[in-house]
């Protein structure tokens, strides 16, 4: 499986389940079983919370642009701090004297420690800067709750055992399909396969086979993982 880079632990989310009656029929046949209003409805609503979470998977930003624009704010403070204390070529010491009792003086910066306001200014924001860029920069490397695709896909397939387990209807997913006499899948696998092609294809999981489809379903119940989600705030 190919990895994935690392994502950021926020994003803007959205989404709608799709569930017709014409959805609902051929899910049930597929299932074998009727589901009561109660149960489609728990399935309605896990459905739908999984593609409000589902979305941030498909919209976080790599967690390395948030790394390169730390660095590159740290590196704008240094480069601040070089231009205010060094003087070019083509400007005169007294220009450049000039120029920065000037900014001093409208800015209220006092001389203090040897320097003018203007330089001590630039020395603080470098320093107080670059150690704030260094610690955001070590809160990415050691970032646990950022996405990672398919957690989401994951919880829903146990989210839809646990609905189903509390109605004591099928929740087996036998990944020896090809092996089987009928070459029919779990009836649960089924009606995951059926699920899914309500759900926009981003949000689909496996469809290249049952059997991929059931291997990746009980995988799914084994994995356990904390997903952190963050308002939007792009508001």
């Amino acid at each position: 499986m190919a990895r994935t880079k690392p994502k950021l632990s926020f994003a803007a989310a959205g989404g709608k389940p799709s569930l017709k009656r014409a959805d609902w029929q051929r899910i049930e046949s597929v299932y074998g079983r009727s589901l009561p209003n109660s149960v489609r409805r728990k399935i309605r609503a896990v459905t739908r919370k999984f593609l409000d979470q589902a979305v941030f998977e498909h919209r976080v930003r790599p967690r390395s642009e948030a790394m390169e624009r730390v660095r590159s704010i740290k590196k704008a403070a240094h480069e601040f701090q070089e231009v205010v204390f060094t003087c070019p070529a083509n400007v005169g010491s007294d220009a450049d004297f000039f120029a920065r009792h000037l900014i001093c003086k409208h800015l209220n910066l006092a001389y203090d420690k040897g320097r003018d306001g203007l330089q001590n200014l630039a020395l603080d924001l470098a320093n107080s800067i670059s150690k704030g860029c260094d610690l955001a920069l070590a809160d990415l490397r050691s970032e646990q709750s950022a996405f990672r695709s398919g957690d989401m896909w994951n919880w829903w397939v146990r989210e839809l055992t646990a609905v189903l387990k509390a109605r004591q209807l099928p929740t087996e997913a036998r990944k020896d399909t090809d092996k089987s006499k009928t070459e029919k899948p779990s009836p649960f696998v089924g009606l995951i396969r059926e699920l899914q092609a309500c759900i926009p294809v981003d949000y689909q999981g496996t469809t290249h086979s049952d059997t991929a489809l059931a291997v990746a379903i009980v995988r799914a119940r084994g994995s356990v993982r904390v997903t952190k989600t963050v308002p939007n705030q792009s508001k």
